[in-house]
Order: C-alpha cells, then structure tokens, then sequence
C-alpha cells in the first residue's frame, strides 16, 4: 500500500510537471481552434470598385499578360463588389462591347482580361457596373494610360515666322470677335496643353492621337506654346510664333477731311520760340511706332512736322510748327510701312499755315488833313466819301489775296 501510494504520487508530480511545461513554452502547445473567416471583399468595398489597375495608372509593354504587343496589350482587371450585388458585373473598355462576369463566393472578385490597342499612346476609360439587390446600379471608373514609345508633337498649318500672312480673311469662325486661328495637333501621348500669348495654360482633348486649337489671335506678334507629356518625364515642347494683322492696315487724320482745303492760322496756334504750333490727330492700325510714319508736303514745307507716339488706341498727335511771318500753301500726306511691311498712304490735304503778322498804314489822307464837303468823292451819296490809301507790308507772296476794312470813326 505504502508503494502504490508512492507511485501514485510520482505520477501526480509527472502530470503537474507536463502541465507546467506547456504553460510556459517549453514544448509545442496544442493546436488552436480555427479562426472565423475574415469575410470577403464586401467588408472593404461599397458597391463595386475597380482594385487594378488603379486609376491614372501607367501602363507599358511589360505589362502585356502574353508578351507579344503585335495583338495589343493584355491586362488583368480585377473588379471587386459588395454582397449586396445582385447582377453579373459589366466590365466596358471605351465604347467596345461589356464583359460580363459573376463575382466568386469565395472573394467576391471578378477577373477579366481587356485588350488595348499597343501601337500608340493613348488614354482608355474602363468602366464597372452592377445592380444592386435594392435596384440601383452602382458604378467605378478608372482611366490608364498605354504608353509604347516617347511622346511625339507635330503642328499643322502653323503660320510663317517671319511674315504677316495671317489676317482677316483667315478667321474661322466670323460669329466670335476678332481673328480665330485653328491649329491641327498630331501627337501620340494623351497629355496635350497650350499657353497662347502668356495667357494661363489650358489643356488640349486628344482623341486618336489627333487634337484641334483654336485661339483668338492679336495684331503683332503671337506666340503659342504647345506641350505634351506622359505624365512622367521632361515634357515636349513645341513653340509657333508669327506675326498677324488683325485689321486693315489705315493712316488717317482723325479730323480732317479729304475733300476741303484747310487752313492753319496764327491766332489758332500756340506761338513759342519765333514759331507757330499746331497739333492734328492722326489715327492709325497695324503701325507700329511713331517712327514708322513719314510726314509729306508737297511743295517742301519751311517749317518742321513730327509725330508722337502711337497710343494703345493708335491715335497719334502731328504736331507742325512753322516760323513767324511765314506763309505756306500746299498739300499734306503721310506714309507707312505697317508691322506686317504693307505700304501705307493717308488721304492727302490741301492745307495752308500762316504765321504772317500784317502790317497796315494809311498813307492818305494824311495825319491832320482837314477834310470838307469838296473832299466828298461821292456826292450822289450821304455823308462825306473820303477815299483813302492803305499800304500793307507781309511776307506773302502777291499772288495771295485777302479783304481788308478800314473803319473811321469822330474823334473828339
């Protein structure tokens, strides 16, 4: 009894001790009871989510699922959805055909494998769609970006760089104000802008590899700076600058007509430094400075004619000065080369600029002649005629006439 007891105890101690090597690590532990499912994709996604690719996503040949770019670029998409989904998931690359998949129990994915055209870059738009158990439809989109060979940037039409030869007559569209200039862009990459004339940049839509611009152009020179990306990288940068006449080139005076003479007198001059000044507005388009413009008279003018400068609205001042005690008679005309190198020429004027400053005397009857009754040289009329001799000293030439009155009046 004594050794049974003794055993007894033994194997007490063993099971004590085994116990106690298993609570602290010594040995393997007994395998756990399993974990409950995590749960399918439903306990992340709402609705339908594209997972890859992932939008803006770049997409080269190495991503081709069978190697060989000669039919297209073969991706994986996998498309993730709800349990709440009571449809098949429509997959549609662009306006090709959908695919139609049901999502796996076991994950609630869908995989599918759209083709992309791999001859050039380009952006596509893939699109998931599914009903829902309530009706609804639920939707993800992603865009990707198939990027074979280094962008590309090519500009049609654009104008010569060194002569005007846009103008009105190439506006393509009369509807909008002022010149519109359409350019044709080629180009492989889908990441097209423009910053026309220092105006903020603005991106371009690029549908199978080909784009249209279209800009309001101004008079002078314009300059449009096209750029194109892959979204990675050092963009390419392709610049067209020329020059354009919005509107037909003219030179005139603001105020003066054509068709009457004119005539420029002393007292409507400013008088400074022995001279007579006059200021005429003259008007202006497609010139581009004051000194561009050439001052004409015909016969040579003995005084001096310059104009100022060409204001954002390109009206000018001519100013003309002419010395005192000069007369002149003659015709006026200005001439230009406009920005575009187009030969101006104003109306001509018939103008006249007198500075003279007349001197009269009477010569007879003299100073204190006592005139009567028998000085009447014309008796039939009233009163006592008097006639008179006035001499006149000026510096025109005989051939100008003018009227000139003589007044008597009783002194005393």
């Amino acid at each position: 009894m004594g050794t049974l007891s003794m055993n007894l105890v033994r194997w007490i101690s063993f099971v004590g001790f085994l116990s106690i090597l298993f609570a602290c690590g010594g040995g393997a532990p007994p395998p756990l009871p399993s974990q409950p499912d995590a749960g399918p994709m439903d306990a992340t996604i709402e609705g339908i989510q594209i997972i890859s690719p992932s939008s803006g996503q770049s997409l080269t040949l190495e991503d081709d699922q069978d190697g060989d770019p000669t039919n297209g670029l073969q991706i994986e998409v996998l498309v993730g959805g709800s349990s709440q989904i009571a449809s098949e998931i429509s997959l549609q690359l662009e306006e090709r055909p959908a695919q139609l998949q049901n999502l796996s129990e076991e994950d609630q994915t869908a995989t599918f494998v759209v083709t992309l055209p791999a001859a050039t870059n380009a952006t596509y738009t893939l699109l998931a769609s599914a009903d829902l158990e309530d009706g609804s439809t639920v939707t993800d989109q992603v865009d990707v970006t198939v990027f074979v060979s280094n962008c590309e940037l090519s500009i049609a039409n654009r104008p010569s760089a060194t002569s005007c030869e846009i103008g009105p007559g190439d506006d393509v569209d009369e509807a909008t104000a002022g010149v519109q200039l359409t350019f044709e862009i080629s180009t492989n990459c889908s990441d097209v802008s423009v910053r026309a004339n220092g105006a903020p940049e603005m991106g371009i839509s690029v549908l199978g590899g080909r784009a249209e611009y279209t800009t309001t152009i101004i008079s002078g020179r314009n300059e449009l700076e096209f750029s194109v990306s892959n979204g990675s990288g050092e963009p390419i940068i392709e610049t067209v600058a020329f020059d354009a006449r919005t509107e037909t080139p003219n030179l005139e005076f603001a105020n003066l007509s054509p068709n009457i003479p004119h005539v420029f007198r002393l007292a409507e001059g400013a008088q400074a430094n022995s001279n007579t000044y006059w200021n005429v507005t003259v008007q202006t388009a497609q010139i581009g400075a004051a000194s561009d413009v050439s001052v004409e008279f015909t016969p040579d003018f003995p005084g001096t004619a310059s104009l100022g400068t060409i204001r954002a609205d390109g009206t000018a001042n001519l100013e003309i000065a002419l010395p005192d005690n000069s007369y002149y008679e003659g015709s006026l005309q200005l001439t230009a080369t406009s920005a575009c190198g187009d030969p101006i020429e104003s109306p001509e004027l018939s103008v006249t600029f007198d500075t003279t400053t007349v001197v009269l005397s009477l010569a007879a009857p003299g100073e204190g002649t006592l005139l009567t009754a028998q000085d009447d040289a014309n008796p039939e009329r009233s009163g006592i005629q008097i006639l008179t001799q006035v001499v006149v000293e000026d510096s025109r030439d005989d051939s100008v006439d003018y009227a000139i009155g003589v007044e008597c009046a009783a002194v005393g």
